[in-house]
């Protein structure tokens, strides 16, 4: 998907396209997206909650350089959720658009005890390394 996304925007010649994408995954389940509603944000967080999950961040250049395809997993832990806590993470409206249905950088951060990669990744763009990988490529940030 990051590559259609890069690949679809990639209209200038002259300009280097990024696009990202992010799914959350259990090791014997099938990766999760965006929640479709508030119950299907509960499922999924109540299958995350007190285990450890990945999230993988897929990034791509396009453009003025041929296709590039990356990727970023971090391992991730949530701890045990009460459905107090749950209830009122849902009516913050924060898992709306979150692969998972939380936000690392958000109140979800209280349900996260331990990560283990890139921060940036899970918020959705592994910044470092896409600014290593721009850096090589001669692009200087301004």
């Amino acid at each position: 998907l990051a590559a259609a996304k890069a690949q679809a925007a990639a209209h200038e010649p002259d300009a280097i396209v990024l696009a990202a994408d992010t799914v959350v995954w259990c090791e014997a389940d099938a990766p999760l997206g965006k929640p479709r509603d508030r119950d299907d944000a509960r499922a999924m967080l109540r299958r995350l909650a007190a285990r450890e999950h990945h999230v993988t961040t897929a990034w791509a250049l396009a453009g003025a350089v041929p296709l590039e395809l990356h990727e970023s997993t971090t391992s991730v832990w949530l701890r045990a959720i009460a459905d107090d806590e749950l209830e009122a993470y849902l009516d913050a409206d924060e898992w709306r658009d979150k692969a998972g249905g939380y936000g690392i950088q958000g109140r979800a951060a209280a349900f996260i005890p331990r990560i283990v990669g890139s921060h940036a990744a899970v918020i959705g763009l592994p910044l470092c390394e896409v600014v290593a990988r721009l850096h090589a490529l001669g692009v200087r940030a301004q």
